[in-house]
């Protein structure tokens, strides 16, 4: 037997055992069980919403997600594209309802700017008859200047509390602001979002 037909025959047994070893292997991928739990949380509501000032181009547009976390916890997600005018001192607010405990906001406004004063103010209250008890503002003076204005992607996360027992969630949304003949009016465009939960 020649040398050439023994380089043949030994490349003929790799070329084999490599097609048996590939062979092996297809079967044995798709004999093993596999694990399609994705431990993703579970939506259990949502509501869209698209809020346009008339007198301004102050706009917000989002959703909000209210969802059973991977432990079970309660949870809410609000994600909005906001633009806020820069002669509009009124900014967006959003409201999270009694029970709703803020964990983070997450906030690129105003996108490409710098501003010397913080462009996101938090308000909190305590009560149980009250119907909102956290305020995130967004571009907002209190002292009726302008901020600025500019547009960015904003993300409120929150916990409902453990001993609150809902049925449903009201949250409300406001943009713009006016003051007229010494008469402060917030929020010159408004909407509340109902969310109802699953038993």
């Amino acid at each position: 037997m020649s040398v050439a037909e023994i380089k043949k025959i030994v490349t003929l047994m790799i070329l084999i055992m490599c097609l048996s070893i590939m062979v092996a292997t297809i079967v044995a991928c798709n004999s093993a069980e596999s694990d399609h739990s994705t431990g993703f949380s579970t939506i259990l509501g949502s509501s869209n919403f698209d809020l346009k000032s008339d007198a301004t181009s102050t706009c917000a547009k989002g959703t909000i997600l209210v969802f059973r976390s991977e432990d079970s916890t309660l949870c809410v997600r609000i994600v909005a594209r906001i633009i806020i005018d820069s002669d509009d001192w009124g900014g967006i607010a959003f409201f999270l309802p009694n029970g709703c405990i803020l964990q983070d906001v997450l906030s690129t406004y105003p996108e490409n700017k710098t501003t010397e004063e913080d462009s996101i103010v938090l308000w909190s209250a305590v009560g149980d008859d009250l119907k909102y008890t956290t305020t995130i503002e967004i571009g907002r003076s209190r002292e009726y200047i302008p901020t600025g204005g500019g547009e960015g992607t904003i993300v409120i996360e929150c916990n409902i509390r453990d001993d609150k027992k809902v049925a449903e969630l009201v949250f409300g949304i406001e943009a713009s602001a006016v003051k007229d003949n010494g008469v402060v009016i917030m929020g010159l465009i408004h909407d509340e979002l109902l969310i109802v939960l699953p038993d």
